[in-house]
């Protein structure tokens, strides 16, 4: 090189710098803008001799930096620069404008960045302000020096400036070069610090959560933007920490430091927390380091257990103590210590750094004869490359500042999050000898917000009446008002009431009163609603049976219940396991019960408290458990909150079983106010029957299981436009659902609670599709009712951070029937209850609070699962298991193999000399558990996966379908190009470790991913290849074979996509849906077996390069030319889905008319629209087609993916193509790498397809056979008729083969091996 003076390695600091550098080339990352001000008769040209002195005198300032094509980087000196220079005279401006002129220059400055290969890596600007006042910015790039260096820089520049004006050498130090730094930790031993962080980092194996961040994620943006916070505690406040630190000989900074891990530990709810701790490498065994210029600090990570139980001082000394061993061992980068650790690559080892400096900024003398003095020195807009770094500067008063990206950390939570800092240090100091759980974090304004504020919902009802008093009071208002309605039959309320009263004085006979529990084992009918209402009015607790319940578990519930009475019917009494209890059939019955006294009985004396029902639910234990719910609890739900609109102008309708804890609301949230109840009949099993029961009642209020309500509006929408108030929950509802539902008709009402607390605990009622956000938000408390989000320690936890939720309030349960010791773990004494003896119950759920008071759910804290609205312990599963001689050990666990298949899932280790098989150990579970609780597979394993503490490490079982991982490791990559790829597999597939004879699409690769993949290859290896290609080479080692040749026409584009080319059958031809991709037939594939060949066929266009077909018949004509290719005669077998059927039909009748035989055209859900009645032109514009590309994009890869016309509407091209992208990233249906160019090519097929396929008329009269297969929801099921048209064009009628599932789920596992078998049946 010329012009360089030295060249040699970079320090471990300066490496990690130069990779977010490179990263982030116009981000600004590490561009240190220093400012301050000069007050006298500066010399600006005298400065600037000084400033290029100073350069000279220092190689560290003459530094730039080489990479390209070197094995690995290296800095060099230069021995000649020039530094740039800028002198502006603002002295004519106001001092608005002068501000508005600096942040513009600052901007700029900041955008310009450096080139770092071109030394010198600074500029400085001298800004005079006034006669005697000037304002200099010194940019520089951090890779040069640190913080510590920047005093002595100007010291030394002030030097050289007296000097040159005195006209004499200046008299300065010598100062040892950066270089002694770099040779100096290059002598240190590495093996040993190697052994240090292995042992340190040993079990970490993901970087500290934060919770309250976002897009958390996602991967780091090259060009963040950071903002800044500060807060500056009281001198006092710095006293009294220095004094409790000289008092137990710690440093000032680890209270600090121990402050922010507990606060990572309170937030993240994690026990073992990491963070970067910036600490200077400046050491006594390198004589002259505290003079040196430089980049002397490094990074290191600081790993600290916080245990609840420690005290205070011993652990901060231990945090001191691991601080100092950490900093013997610094000569390693952060990328060889992760390398080191178990966190895997392309995962930071932590999301925050702390960065303490320790005493005031050196003051500085003035210079020029006194008459020039310095201050104001500060930074510009930090930026430091990681989420968050907070910056405390340890002088009179302790300055807190957290540098935060913006697009993670919004301004709000960082200042909250500084002042939790402050109270956590301020509890230090009030409390030494605290254990770390009794340190407060929250200040007192929040604790107040999030106990009072946010539970203040007391509101009036009647708290001290019974369920039908409040009934009876309804009666009187509104006795001949219609009270229960169903297929054919009529109640009002007085004749509902006088049945209820002559069966509740039957029951009096039977020996019913206060608090006798009533077993109730009825049909949905109106003779449910008199149970319910005869029970309670003779004293009594109904216990809801549903019969399709195994009959041991019946006998547990009226054993343990001590059931006298039972109340049913003639066709279920036989289903009922006896135990000597009275009967009364109310279909038998009728008459002899019409003959008794119409009027109430006398009262027993039951009060608010005795119970209205008991009803059980899935027991860890492996029994059931009885929840007691009393009348208060069920009065709070019903009366008077304020989530739902009711009174006689509303119909309810009775949907849910008498068992599930929701129908309580169905019958008291409408009784008690004079609605109308609805009775829904009891063997009702299609949507389609649903709706004709909503439009025939006319329901305006109606309760739906969150999977029932996603199903509801997915395929039957229009039947809920008429029903003003729909409730759903039981589960986690689909937002995208929610927001088409809002965007039609009426409310979604979101409830949330367990049956401890009565049905519901929270709600959100969302009038507006504004209202849902990324998931749908729980609420907050109904009325009377409180709710707490605590840590381990029963303190609240702030907003943002997730905290096991609480219930307290007049709705919770009295506990668990004959059960005393559940009860006293569940229902604990309420430490923020305002009167005594109140309790709250521990849900288990995680949860935490929005910003506005909302709630988010998050999932269970335990093992205890929710499979479609049931919630079930999966110990009780496992307990039936193990009582299995054949099972040693057992797990169940809720598994989500395929998105939106949520299942149950058993592993199994089978006992000595036994061999169970998994349909028996199912078979013995339905025998002992309802249908929702027995797993939908079992799995067999050797032994249990455990994790490091030796729990069973349920991440790592295996899915039930997926193959055994493999005996021998996974081959390693051998050069660079493999290894470049295997890196992409693992980003895109998040499988570690990939071996490059792997195939993408065992390892889990779909047809996104696949694009996602090609489009990586392109952008970081620069070769653009078809689609096809990931089939004839699938492995890393193949497509690294291909990417080592030159660019061939063996790589030209070809719509034969050879999915799977083994067999020795003739080839199944598939072709492409609406979308243009052949992927979604390799689910298909696989389930046809190795001895099938299938090969699809795709569209041109979708990678951007080549227009799409117009027309039909252009696309069988192309896809016939390649087809005859690989099978140039016939016999020929071809399927099509959706669209796909079309051409298919097309490519049969031209082979026909080529004298070609067709042995098979298998339609799959595929119609005609212009045979559909009343077809006519349709409007294809953009916003008519974007929602179905959409449906489609989503569908297709296991999501929920909507959009509106209306939204569409106002925006133009690039921007609803934006929205979509947004919207298919927030649901998970887009992957990383899949930018607009692609969504633009897949749409602009899309919408000529879909123009295409509106045009098709076709021909009539063809004389073969049509194979088609129909899913009960597909398309179809919309379409005219079951034939779609098809019977109208063939001269044979089409087979039909009904199976189930919808459109999508017929191509996906499992209903795709539905699909198979039919097909398999159907091929030669």
């Amino acid at each position: 090189m010329k012009n360089v003076d030295d060249v040699y390695r970079l320090s471990p600091m300066q490496q990690g710098m130069l990779f977010h550098s490179l990263y982030s080339p116009r981000g600004g990352t590490y561009v240190e803008q220093v400012y301050w001000l000069w007050r006298g008769p500066l010399d600006a040209a005298l400065l600037r001799q000084s400033l290029q002195r100073m350069v000279e005198r220092h190689a560290v300032l003459r530094t730039a930096f080489f990479w390209e094509g070197l094995a690995e980087p290296i800095q060099a000196v230069r021995r000649e620069v020039k530094v740039p220079w800028e002198q502006q005279d603002w002295q004519g401006l106001t001092q608005s404008e002068q501000e508005a002129k600096w942040n513009a220059l600052l901007n700029a400055d900041r955008q310009k960045g450096f080139t770092l290969t071109a030394a010198p890596l600074m500029r400085f600007a001298v800004l005079r302000l006034g006669p005697e006042l000037y304002r200099c910015l010194w940019s520089y790039h951090h890779l040069l020096l640190d913080g510590w260096s920047l005093p002595l820089c100007l010291r030394e520049l002030a030097q050289h400036y007296d000097a040159l004006a005195q006209g004499r050498e200046p008299e300065l130090e010598t100062v040892r070069p950066f270089r002694d730094f770099i040779a100096w930790q290059s002598k240190r031993d590495r093996a040993e610090s190697e052994q240090y962080w292995r042992q340190a980092l040993q079990g970490f194996t993901a970087p500290t959560p934060f919770w309250v961040d976002r897009g958390a994620e996602l991967p780091s943006q090259a060009d963040a933007t950071y903002a800044a916070r500060t807060l500056r505690l009281p001198a006092t406040t710095m006293e009294r920490l220095a004094a409790l630190a000289r008092q137990h000989q710690l440093t000032p900074g680890t209270l600090v430091q121990g402050a922010w891990a507990l606060l990572l530990s309170r937030y993240s709810g994690e026990r073992d927390v990491a963070f970067g701790n910036v600490t200077s490498s400046r050491s006594p065994s390198l004589p002259g380091s505290e003079m040196m210029l430089g980049l002397v600090i490094n990074t290191l990570v600081l790993r600290t257990a916080v245990p609840p139980e420690a005290r205070l001082i011993p652990w901060l000394k231990q945090l001191q103590a691991d601080q100092v061993a950490a900093r013997r061992h610094d000569q390693l980068s952060l990328v060889e210590v992760q390398g080191l650790g178990q966190v895997p690559r392309g995962q930071p080892l932590f999301q925050s750094v702390i960065a303490i400096h320790s005493g005031p900024m050196p003051k500085l003398p003035p210079f020029a004869g006194g008459k020039v003095t310095l201050d104001g020195i500060g930074y510009a807009d930090p930026r430091t490359g990681h989420p968050l770094t907070l910056m405390a500067d340890l002088a009179e008063t302790l300055e807190l500042q957290l540098v935060h990206d913006t697009g993670r950390f919004d301004t709000t939570t960082v200042e909250r999050m500084l002042g939790h800092l402050r109270v956590l240090l301020e509890g230090m100091v009030a409390g030494p000898e605290r254990l770390l759980r009794e340190l407060p974090l929250v200040t007192e304004e929040e604790r107040r917000q999030l106990l009072v504020e946010w539970n203040d919902t007391t509101r009036p009802f009647p708290r001290d009446a019974c369920l039908h008093e409040v009934f009876e009071a309804q009666v009187a208002r509104t006795p001949e008002s219609v009270a229960v309605e169903a297929e054919g039959a009529r109640l009002t309320y007085r004749e509902l009431d006088r049945r209820a009263n002559q069966l509740a004085w039957h029951l009096r006979s039977l020996g019913v009163g206060r608090g006798a529990i009533v077993g109730l084992c009825l049909e949905r009918s109106p003779e449910t609603v008199v149970g319910v209402l005869g029970i309670l009015k003779a004293g009594g607790a109904y216990l809801p049976l549903d019969p399709a319940y195994p009959r041991e578990r019946l006998a547990f519930m009226l054993d343990q219940a001590r059931v006298s009475v039972l109340v049913t019917q003639r066709s279920l009494a036989e289903l009922l396991p006896s135990g000597g209890e009275r009967r009364v059939l109310m279909d038998e019955d009728r008459e002899k019960l019409a003959t008794l006294r119409e009027e109430p009985p006398p009262s027993v004396g039951t009060g608010p408290l005795d119970l209205a029902y008991v009803m059980y639910t899935s027991g860890s234990t492996g029994r059931p458990k009885g929840v007691c719910v009393p009348h208060r609890g069920v009065m709070r739900m019903a009366m008077d909150t304020g989530y739902f609109e009711t009174g006689p102008q509303e119909t309810f309708l009775l949907l849910s079983p008498i068992s599930f804890d929701t129908s309580a609301f169905e019958l008291f949230g409408s009784l008690l106010h004079g609605a109308k109840l609805a009775v829904c009949p009891p063997h009702m099993h299609s949507l389609e029957e649903l709706g004709g029961v909503l439009k025939r009642s006319a329901v305006t209020t109606l309760w739906l299981t969150a999977p029932l309500f996603d199903q509801m509006v997915a395929y039957h929408p229009e039947a809920l436009d008429s029903v003003r108030q729909v409730l759903a929950g039981g589960d986690v509802i689909p937002p995208g659902r929610v927001r088409e539902r809002l965007s039609r008709a009426g409310w979604v009402i979101n409830g949330y609670g367990p049956t401890e607390s009565s049905t519901f605990t929270t709600c959100y009622v969302m009038k507006e599709p504004g209202q849902v956000e990324r998931t749908v938000s729980i609420g907050r408390p109904i009325a009377n009712t409180q709710v707490y989000l605590l840590d381990g320690q029963l303190q609240p936890v702030p907003v943002g951070v997730p905290g096991e939720l609480y219930i307290g309030g007049d709705g919770l349960a009295v506990g668990y029937l004959h059960r005393p010791e559940l009860t006293a773990e569940r229902f604990l004494p309420n430490p923020f209850a305002r009167e005594p003896g109140e309790r709250m119950y521990r849900t288990g759920d995680i949860a935490r609070y929005l910003p506005d008071g909302r709630i988010e759910f998050l999932g269970r804290a335990d093992h205890q699962v929710k499979i479609r609205g049931f919630r079930i312990e999966t110990g009780e599963i496992e307990s039936h298991l193990l009582e299995h001689p054949a099972v040693k050990e057992a797990v169940v666990v809720a598994r989500e193999d395929a998105p939106g298949d949520r299942r149950l899932v058993a592993y199994v280790v089978p006992g000595a000399g036994h061999a169970p098989e998994p349909e028996v150990l199912r078979g013995v579970l339905s025998e002992r558990l309802p249908t929702h609780m027995v797993p939908s597979a079992v799995v067999v394993l050797d032994v249990l996966p455990l994790s490091p503490n030796g729990k069973v490490d349920r991440k790592a079982l295996p899915a039930p379908t997926g193959a055994r991982a493999p005996e021998a490791p996974p081959t390693a990559p051998r050069d660079a190009v493999e290894l470049r790829l295997v890196e992409l597999w693992e980003e895109l597939l998040n499988v570690r470790p990939v071996g490059i004879d792997q195939s993408f699409f065992a390892l889990g690769g779909h047809s996104l991913l696949a694009m996602s993949l090609l489009s990586q290859v392109s952008k970081r290896l620069g070769r653009t290849l078809p689609l096809s290609v990931l089939f004839t080479h699938p492995t890393v080692e193949r497509l690294a074979e291909l990417l080592r040749q030159e660019p061939s026409s063996s790589t030209e584009w070809t719509p034969l996509v050879p999915i799977q080319t083994r067999g020795k059958r003739r080839p199944l031809f598939c072709v492409h849906p609406i979308g243009g991709s052949a992927l979604c037939y390799v689910p298909l594939s696989r389930r046809l077996g190795t001895e099938q060949p299938l090969y699809g066929l795709e569209a041109p266009g979708l990678d951007g390069h080549r227009e799409p077909f117009t027309s039909l018949e252009a696309m069988a004509a192309a896809y016939l030319e390649v087809l005859r290719k690989v099978q140039p005669e016939g016999p020929y077998s071809l399927a099509g889905w959706s669209m796909g059927g079309l051409v298919v039909f097309e490519m049969a009748r031209e082979l026909r008319r080529q004298g070609q035989s067709v042995e098979l055209v298998a339609l799959i859900d595929s119609w005609v629209p212009t045979l559909q009645p009343g077809a006519g032109p349709a409007r294809l514009d953009d916003t008519t087609l974007l929602p179905g590309f959409a449906m489609e994009l989503g569908r297709i890869a296991g999501h929920e993916l909507t959009l509106s016309a209306e939204e569409l509407a106002p925006l133009d091209a690039e921007a609803r193509l934006a929205l979509l992208a947004e919207r298919a990233r927030s649901v998970g249906a887009l992957p990383p790498g899949v930018g607009p160019e692609v969504l633009r090519a897949r749409f602009g097929v899309y919408r000529a397809h879909a123009r295409a396929f509106q045009e098709y008329v076709p021909a009539k009269g063809h004389p073969a056979p049509l194979l088609l297969i129909r899913p009960e929801d597909g398309a179809l099921a919309a379409a005219s008729g079951p034939m779609g048209g098809w019977d109208t064009v063939t001269q044979q009628p089409p087979q039909l083969i009904q199976m189930p599932g919808d459109h999508y789920s017929v191509m996906t596992e499992p209903l795709v091996a539905e699909l198979a078998r039919a097909l398999q049946a159907a091929l030669p």
